[in-house]
């Protein structure tokens, strides 16, 4: 039962002031006898500082054929053309059927089987196209591929849909510049020792 005195009011008036700060984690806390609440372990700087990765779903401004465009070319100049990474181990695939026919463009990467009777063994990676509202989705998925390659090509296409054709100067799939077979025998075959009086 409340007295309307002065005394009583007081009383009243600090007894939520005195939970309120007992809630707050302060000093009050200690002097209550309470455990102070646990501090959150500090995340490591080498984790704070780990590189990300490329994600293997993009976005590129165009329609899927004039991405599938871009990528198809920075794919068979860079990764199979002259000195690429993958021109003697895969086999570049594409299916670029309109989507106004109900099709997806796609691109795949097969490996080479000399036991098949094509040439063409099981599908190692596969980029598919898709259109959204504000340009082209980009889909990459490996079937087969080492942990490395497919991060050299996840960032490969990912420049190739923007319109950069550049092949990449290095990583797993920098362009070797293979020396013609004519000048590497030049240059390894000994030169001829002149004898003294012979022209």
């Amino acid at each position: 039962m409340l007295h309307r005195n002065g005394n009583d009011w007081i009383v009243i008036a600090l007894v939520p002031v005195m939970a309120l700060a007992g809630c707050a984690g302060t000093g009050t806390t200690a002097s209550l006898g309470l455990p102070a609440a646990p501090e959150l372990p500090k995340m490591p700087a080498a984790l704070a500082e780990l590189p990300k990765l490329p994600a293997a779903h993009g976005h590129a401004q165009g329609s899927p054929l004039e991405v599938y465009s871009h990528i198809a070319r920075g794919a068979t100049r860079c990764w199979f053309g002259a000195g690429g990474a993958l021109r003697k181990t895969h086999i570049f695939n594409a299916d670029a059927e309109p989507p106004s026919t109900g099709g997806k463009p796609e691109i795949g990467l097969l490996e080479r089987d000399p036991a098949a009777q094509n040439g063409r063994g099981a599908r190692a990676y596969r980029i598919a196209l898709v259109a959204d509202a504000s340009g082209t989705l980009i889909d990459q998925e490996s079937q087969k591929l080492p942990e490395a390659l497919v991060t050299a090509i996840k960032a490969d296409v990912h420049r190739f849909a923007q319109g950069d054709l550049d092949c990449a100067t290095t990583g797993a799939l920098a362009p070797v510049l293979e020396m013609p077979p004519l000048v590497a025998a030049a240059k390894t075959k000994p030169a001829k020792k002149r004898v003294a009086g012979k022209s």
